[in-house]
């Protein structure tokens, strides 16, 4: 029997509309429950990380979700267009970015008939805008700068950065002439030998590695002034069996590098055999059993001390690989926490030992909330009220996917949404970007604006 595609475009296009109509009641209940306060309950540092776990997002969407959330507080004609699913979520997250009491009709003006890419196209021209006439960006004094890695899962990592104009002009000027030096480096040592194969030209990326290895030798090189035994910087391996090589477990030719093992950083990023063995040729590798404890013994040391000795401190962090206070994502500057405290005699040891990022460390001793283990060592968290509160949500049962269009008629009958709510106006025709922009900005910018945007 074929398919009707007529009715299931319609019938799509009548889902969309019914989702954006639900995503707008989902907003309100996020706003609701952060003027509330009652995410704190579970100790989290925010709504958005409260909202992250309990509806398990990503911590950025969830970051997204409450600001866009309290935006729509304000701007009370897009929160009724998106109520009636007369615009999308894509196009009220750009214009969020934007928009004020002034703009607000313009805007949505403009997500009638324009698409959700053209849209953000529009909103970025006119932060630009804001921030070359006006000083801000989006009404804000600050900058937002970052730096950030994210691993691909080809063997690669994406390294991203967000700069001022200034500064990521100055950061390409000086990867350009690392590249030149390199590549002056190249052509002098292939005029001094003749039969040496040519080597490809130098790349940015090649570049950018060496400006960070110079930095590290620079490094290096000072903290051997002052004492001996410099070395480069530890890299901490993952050692354990590949469960995707077909003989795992490892037999004893591990050491002659056939046999299935992985080897990972402390992120979980998988490393190949070939990157280990570069490794190895010249840095210092700190080899992690797969238990997640570092090889050799004698790492507990009882209630001898109360600080925790470095060795120690590693195979708690690549345990725990991150704050394990239920709900937080926090993986970097955090503390090793005592269970059951030193000073009521407990030990220094793996089994009472948990990282906590320096929030929630601070919240369990002087926030009133306390951890402990159960009798299947399961980490149990109680509030300062006394309620043991669960480690991980757990999802209501699976709705069926079928009667979700159904559910969604019945919640949303007095919207009247249909396949044509927010079909786009857009004639074909390619946007004059400048003249949204100043439009967007209001009588008298064009003057101002100039042609910014390409």
């Amino acid at each position: 029997m074929g398919v009707d595609m007529d009715a299931a475009e319609a019938e799509l296009a009548t889902l969309d509309a019914h989702i954006n109509a639900a995503i707008h009641r989902r907003l309100e209940l996020i706003r609701l429950i952060d003027a509330s306060g009652r995410w704190a309950e579970r100790g989290p540092k925010s709504c958005a990380h409260w909202l992250s776990w309990r509806l398990n997002l990503e911590p950025g969407t969830a970051r997204e979700q409450v600001r866009v959330a309290n935006r729509l507080a304000e701007l009370p004609r897009l929160d009724e267009e998106l109520k009636h699913a007369r615009v999308t979520y894509s196009q009220v997250r750009a214009i969020t970015r934007v928009a004020t009491g002034e703009n607000e009709a313009r805007l949505i003006e403009l997500a009638k008939v324009s698409t959700a890419a053209q849209l953000e196209r529009i909103v970025r021209g006119v932060r630009e805008v804001n921030a070359q006439v006006d000083g801000t960006a989006d009404g804000s004094h600050t900058l937002d700068r970052w730096v950030r890695q994210r691993p691909m899962g080809d063997g690669t990592a994406r390294v991203e950065a967000q700069l001022t104009v200034d500064e990521a002009a100055l950061l390409m000027e000086a990867i350009q002439t690392m590249r030149s030096s390199m590549r002056a480096e190249q052509v002098d040592a292939t005029a001094q030998s003749v039969d040496a194969p040519s080597a490809p030209k130098p790349s940015f990326a090649d570049a950018l590695v060496r400006m960070a290895e110079e930095v590290e030798a620079h490094d290096r090189a000072a903290r051997e002034t002052s004492r001996t035994g410099g070395e480069r910087t530890s890299l901490v391996l993952h050692l354990a069996p590949d469960l995707l090589a077909p003989d795992s477990p490892a037999s004893d030719d591990a050491a002659s590098g056939d046999s299935p093992w992985s080897a990972s950083l402390d992120d979980g990023t998988r490393v190949s055999a070939e990157t280990f063995r570069r490794l190895a040729c010249d840095c210092s590798l700190i080899a992690v059993s797969g238990s997640g404890d570092e090889r050799g013994d004698g790492l507990d040391v009882g209630r001898k001390t109360r600080k925790v000795p470095a060795a120690l401190r590693r195979a708690i962090t690549l345990r725990d690989r991150g704050c394990a206070f239920p709900g937080c994502t926090h993986d970097r500057f955090v503390d090793c926490h005592h269970i059951e405290h030193w000073a009521d005699g407990g030990a220094t040891s793996k089994d009472n030992l948990i990282t906590l990022c320096t929030f929630h460390h601070r919240l369990v001793h002087e926030g009133g909330w306390s951890l402990a283990f159960d009798a299947e060592r399961n980490l149990e968290l109680r509030a300062p009220d006394g309620r043991s509160l669960p480690r991980v949500h757990r999802p209501s049962p699976e709705q069926r996917g079928e009667r979700l269009l159904e559910q969604l008629l019945l919640a949303h009958v007095e919207l009247a949404l249909d396949d044509e709510t927010a079909f786009p106006m857009w004639s074909g025709e390619p946007p004059d970007y400048d003249a949204c922009v100043a439009a967007v900005r209001g009588p008298g910018s064009e003057r101002s604006t100039g042609s910014l945007l390409h």
